[in-house]
């Protein structure tokens, strides 16, 4: 829209942020933008401006996005910042931020706080199941990460990716916190659509299209498309994988968007109705 109240920042240089923040960016129905750690893009920018938020909702700590940018911004609005000591404790800050309420979350999706490919899709899945996404080592639970299953109470957990991502031992203990399903496929495309499967079972009207090589586009998209309630495929730079094609067909989507320019999503792309049967 023209005018939103809030609006979520993250560093568009790294991945973990912007995964947590996606699901609870579409709960509380505010875009997520990206910046740079000293920078705030030009596009960024002109976005602020056009949206004219009250509150500006920064990601991360210095680290990712520091105090200089974080003044910059005060231009465009009130600034907050949630934070924690590492990835997974800013994962934590950001589902308390969205989710302040005990118990009040259905789902939680578990991705690794270290890779990106099995995590893209969780956003929009995250949210259309009333969850949030957490992060977590790929053999450790983080504590902070245990603390906030036990404190929202979720009927369910569900862990992307397979055991070189996020083992069994990590599997087992947060199973023992609520019932835990692993979604996975033999690669990331695979994983989208099995995911998108399970969060979007009566279909959905739109899909959103992201490359599955690099994680920008799908972050930003991930807050778009989960406020939309639909969900984010991933694909490779000119072919769509044979398990994505048939979900988007099961979905029954009658509008396809392509997130990124012709580098990262070729234009022969663009004749998805075709190259789908549609």
């Amino acid at each position: 829209p023209d005018q939103v109240d809030m609006v979520f920042i993250a560093t568009g240089s790294d991945f973990a942020d912007a995964l947590a923040g996606a699901a609870v960016a579409s709960r509380l129905g505010v875009p997520l933008l990206l910046v740079g750690s000293d920078f705030i893009p030009a596009a960024t920018a002109a976005e602020l401006t056009r949206v004219s938020p009250t509150t500006i909702v920064i990601l991360g700590g210095e680290a990712v996005i520091n105090a200089e940018v974080e003044t910059a911004l005060q231009a465009f609005g009130s600034t907050t910042r949630l934070a924690g000591s590492n990835r997974y404790e800013t994962a934590v800050a950001i589902s308390q931020y969205g989710f302040p309420d005990d118990g009040s979350a259905n789902t939680v999706v578990i991705a690794s706080g270290t890779g990106f490919a099995d995590a893209l899709a969780g956003g929009p899945a995250a949210a259309a199941l009333n969850g949030t996404l957490l992060l977590t080592e790929a053999t450790r639970l983080p504590q902070a990460v245990r603390d906030e299953i036990i404190r929202l109470a979720p009927s369910e957990i569900i862990v992307l990716g397979g055991t070189s991502v996020v083992s069994s031992s990590v599997l087992n203990e947060l199973n023992a916190l609520a019932p835990t399903t692993r979604i996975f496929g033999s690669d990331r495309y695979t994983t989208s659509a099995a995911l998108s499967s399970v969060a979007f079972p009566d279909g959905a009207e739109k899909v959103y299209l992201a490359t599955g090589l690099n994680f920008p586009d799908a972050l930003a998209g991930g807050a778009a498309a989960a406020a939309q309630g639909v969900p984010i495929l991933l694909v490779s730079t000119s072919a769509i994988s044979p398990s994505v094609k048939a979900e988007i067909l099961r979905l029954g989507a009658y509008e396809v968007v392509l997130l990124g320019g012709s580098g990262v999503i070729s234009s022969t792309m663009e004749g998805l109705a075709e190259a789908l049967g549609m």
